[in-house]
């Protein structure tokens, strides 16, 4: 990329005046989606120390709870059915039910408004939770509009665990050969009583080459599991698991494990930058982020460099005016930008579309600029 491109981002960032930013603003807001439907909130969801934060009041309308929030304590109450919540701004001490919940992100107040930790809230009212990464997307789905009869609420393949929320990271049905440790994370309909058993089985050529088991007993109280494999037994190619109940099979989870392309390195890029992520052969391939040398410009996503062309999917771009950017990008090799998504202007203004950044200064953008006070214009110049 041409050192141009570092002039074009600095001056875009003159654009507007200064607001404070949430921690991680770097990325761009989660899409949640309850029960199939897309939920629209008022404030985005926000990044803190890996864990989505969304408003207090419209998440627990949208999960049907009835809510009291004790202004002189901060103290949240929340109950749905014989589900009750409760918690306090900045308080990592939480109550499921009467028992005590250590939460790793509290709930907290973000420029003036009181956010909540999402898996959290949804998984303690019996909510099944899945982020994908490739999309961004949280999905929340609850028991009754879902299939329990194997007795298996929801299960999946991991690579790390957080168990002071129950939750897992780094979900994903691909894994790399370099991971300390995957695992099956499962949640039942109902405590355990009995045995549950995860079984692990190498598809060698078809053929399913059991590798592994282990099995816990339950007596009526968990109802959420975690199966350990370790990386000394871990075989290239396709897996499944199987899991269990007093001997039954309720569920078969399918992944694969992979050698890795890419390493995690820091190198230098188009001269002035620093990138920070996963490399290939010299040249940003997978997660990572893109910074300039005076730190005025940032951005975060998944970089690929396709004939000299760096592409960023799912990316963040924040300006030290905190004029941020989220969407998709290429950074051309000619000097060219192109970008498509959504433009929040510290200034309150919205642009939403697509648009270049050309070398001779020029700005074609199609898409719709919406103002601070509501109005829109649709714009289309390309």
């Amino acid at each position: 990329m041409k050192k141009n491109i570092l002039v074009v981002l600095l001056v875009m960032s003159l654009l507007a005046v200064s607001a404070p930013l949430p921690a991680e603003a770097a990325y761009a807001p989660a899409t949640v989606v309850l029960n199939g439907q897309r939920l629209n909130f008022d404030v985005e969801p926000v990044l803190v120390d890996g864990r989505w934060l969304v408003p207090m009041r419209a998440i627990f309308e949208e999960l049907g709870t009835s809510l009291e929030y004790q202004a002189a304590s901060q103290k949240i109450v929340a109950t749905r059915g014989s589900n009750h919540i409760e918690l306090q701004i900045g308080n990592t001490d939480a109550y499921v039910n009467g028992a005590l919940t250590p939460l790793d992100v509290p709930a907290q107040a973000v420029d003036g408004r009181t956010m909540v930790p999402l898996r959290f809230v949804a998984e303690a009212l019996q909510a099944k939770v899945n982020y994908k990464k490739d999309s961004n997307t949280v999905t929340i789905t609850f028991k009754e509009n879902q299939d329990t009869s194997t007795g298996i609420y929801y299960a999946t393949m991991c690579e790390g665990v957080d168990e002071s929320s129950w939750s897992p990271i780094n979900e994903t049905t691909v894994f790399s050969m370099q991971a300390e440790k995957l695992y099956s994370y499962a949640v039942l309909t109902q405590p355990l009583t009995g045995t549950m058993t995860a079984k692990w089985y190498f598809l060698n050529g078809g053929q399913r080459e059991f590798i592994t088991e282990y099995t816990v007993s339950g007596e009526g109280v968990n109802d959420i599991f975690y199966f350990w494999i370790n990386q000394s037994i871990f075989k290239e190619g396709a897996w499944q698991c199987d899991l269990l109940i007093n001997g039954t099979v309720a569920t078969t989870l399918d992944f694969s494990i992979v050698s890795d392309t890419g390493t995690y390195q820091t190198i230098p890029y188009w001269d002035t930058w620093t990138y920070e992520g996963y490399v290939d052969n010299g040249k940003p391939s997978g997660f990572g982020t893109l910074t300039s040398a005076d730190s005025r410009v940032t951005v975060a996503g998944y970089f690929e460099d396709v004939n000299g062309d760096l592409h960023v999917t799912q990316g963040g771009m924040v300006f030290d005016t905190k004029d941020e950017v989220y969407g998709d990008f290429i950074f051309y090799a000619n000097g060219n930008e192109h970008y498509e998504g959504t433009y929040y202007y510290a200034n309150g203004n919205i642009f939403d579309g697509v648009w270049e950044i050309r070398t001779d200064g020029t700005s074609p953008e199609r898409g719709t600029y919406y103002y601070a006070d509501g109005t829109s214009k649709y714009n289309d110049t390309f």
